[in-house]
């Protein structure tokens, strides 16, 4: 895997990103957004398609190699649930993404 520095850390370059990511699948609020716009041009190459929902996304294409931007569901932040039986850390959380290249299921 080649990196660049960027910023003062290590970040993968695009190669790395599209060896990954085959197709992209875009809910259409979130179009607009530049933070997406910087997303896909580390992709080149890389299909993007707009959907109203996940639910429009192919049968074929929901795996690994695909990746789904949508709008926030729920709270993005929030205070750490803490683990049962243990003094919770009061730390604040921030959920950005569902899901990873390592084949989990949520």
């Amino acid at each position: 895997m080649r990196s660049t520095l960027c910023k003062d850390t290590w970040m993968p370059s695009s190669s790395y990103y599209t060896e990954l990511i085959h197709r992209v699948y875009v809910e259409r609020g979130v179009v607009q957004s530049p933070h997406l716009r910087r997303a896909v041009e580390q992709l080149p190459g890389v299909p993007v398609h707009t959907v109203q929902s996940r639910q429009e996304i192919p049968q074929k294409d929901m795996n690994r190699h695909t990746l789904f931007v949508g709008g926030p569901r729920g709270k993005t932040v929030t205070r750490c649930p803490g683990s049962r039986g243990h003094i919770c850390c009061n730390y604040i959380t921030v959920d950005l993404y569902l899901g990873c290249t390592l084949g989990c299921g949520y």
